[in-house]
């Protein structure tokens, strides 16, 4: 191979990465359509009485397919989905329970409008990554470690606190959250092992993921 043609193949790949936006940016849109997103459905829920959290969850979903049909028919970024090789037995075990999770996981988020303030709310959320690292351990996707297991244990302190704390408690409207963290928790393990497994089926983009269908 021509040393010209070596050095237009390096090239490709470093002016690709430079066009890229950094991933700081995508960070922080997520964390503020996310927040948006959680002060608007408490608005909804809350101030304007709206009662029926379970139907924004269906809207939320029915938005969510017609969004990555959209992308798949008009862009290149779903193109990927033309590689994988889903069977239906596949999808059953492995697609079909990531989207009931993420259902029930939704389910929760917003019935908990009905019964806990948006702060406290967001107190508890603090817990989230300890339900997913505790999945993690369970799904031996991670190695059990001490030193993991002290932080942990702080984080669970400081929500006890914060619950404790909190005037206007209901069990009900904890029990919701808790069950929403651990529907998350588990979904997003899920993922995990879907998109790092080793068969040429498993391993698909994370864009690809919500599209497959079985073959």
């Amino acid at each position: 191979m021509a040393e010209d043609d070596v050095e237009r193949q390096v090239e490709k790949p470093r002016a690709a990465a430079e066009r890229s936006v950094h991933a700081v940016f995508y960070i922080a849109s997520w964390i503020f359509f996310s927040n948006l997103t959680i002060l608007f459905n408490k608005w909804i829920i809350d101030t304007r009485g709206f009662r029926y959290p379970v139907t924004l969850t269906c809207w939320h979903l029915i938005f969510a397919t017609a969004a990555t049909q959209v992308l798949a028919r008009t862009t290149r970024l779903l193109d990927g989905r033309r590689n994988v090789k889903m069977t239906g037995r596949l999808y059953l075990r492995a697609i079909v329970p990531i989207g009931l999770l993420y259902s029930a996981s939704l389910v929760c988020s917003n019935m908990v409008y009905l019964y806990l303030s948006v702060a406290f709310i967001q107190m508890l959320k603090a817990a989230a990554p300890v339900a997913v690292l505790l999945t993690a351990w369970a799904w031996r996707v991670e190695e059990p470690s001490l030193r993991r297991l002290v932080n942990i244990l702080f984080i669970v302190a400081g929500v006890a606190l914060a619950s404790v704390g909190e005037i206007d408690f209901s069990w009900t409207g904890f029990l919701y959250q808790l069950g929403g963290t651990v529907f998350e928790a588990v979904r997003l393990i899920m993922i995990q092992v879907l998109l790092s497994g080793d068969s040429a089926a498993q391993k698909m983009d994370p864009l690809v993921s919500p599209q497959v269908r079985p073959g």
